[in-house]
């Protein structure tokens, strides 16, 4: 009888090898599901926030047109002779005539055709050390850092008072290239 007990005793003291190796293999599981989870919830945030800046860069080039229209037509009432699209695409030289792509740079406000007229222009910069008092803005500024962000707009005339402005960002996340576009019909208010 007591033989039988010592070695029932001995069979419940400990974990045999395989229990442990299964228990090891579980732990593991657990914790590479929940690194997997982690990391699908950071690649997330991080392609949101280059959606958000996207959706921001292209919106900000269709109000930079828009306020060129605005001001063109605000020096009409001075100067009736002075066209609503002055310095965007009223002549074949201006850099984003009809059928040309070009890009802004919002902080000076200077529109720019890219190589070519139809090739791709070169990405934007941001502002990561605070020069000016613009930290965190995007330009053309080629002392600031380089950023992933290419923007593009291209103008087409519907009407002699219309045209369609279409602003398109691209940005390369990993091994895929994103493409954000808005397109926005404009016209001449005077």
């Amino acid at each position: 009888m007591i033989m039988k007990y010592l070695a029932q005793s001995k069979k419940e003291q400990g974990f045999t090898l395989l229990e442990t190796l299964v228990a090891i293999s579980i732990l593991v599981l657990a914790i590479t599901a929940t690194f997997s989870v982690a990391q699908n919830g950071l690649s997330s945030s991080m392609e949101a926030r280059d959606q958000v800046i996207a959706f921001y860069l292209a919106q900000e080039a269709v109000e930079m047109v828009r306020n060129k229209r605005d001001e063109n037509s605000l020096t009409r009432i001075g100067t009736p002779s002075t066209h609503w699209l002055s310095g965007i695409a009223e002549q074949v030289s201006d850099p984003c005539y009809f059928g040309k792509v070009c890009t802004v740079d919002a902080v000076s406000k200077v529109f720019t055709a890219c190589p070519g007229g139809t090739g791709t222009c070169a990405n934007v910069y941001q502002d990561t050390n605070n020069q000016s008092n613009t930290f965190g803005l995007y330009s053309q500024n080629t002392a600031w850092t380089q950023t992933n962000f290419n923007r593009e707009i291209s103008l087409s005339q519907a009407t002699s008072t219309e045209m369609t402005i279409s602003v398109t960002v691209k940005w390369v996340r990993g091994l895929l290239t994103r493409t954000f576009t808005v397109q926005e019909i404009i016209r001449d208010w005077q």
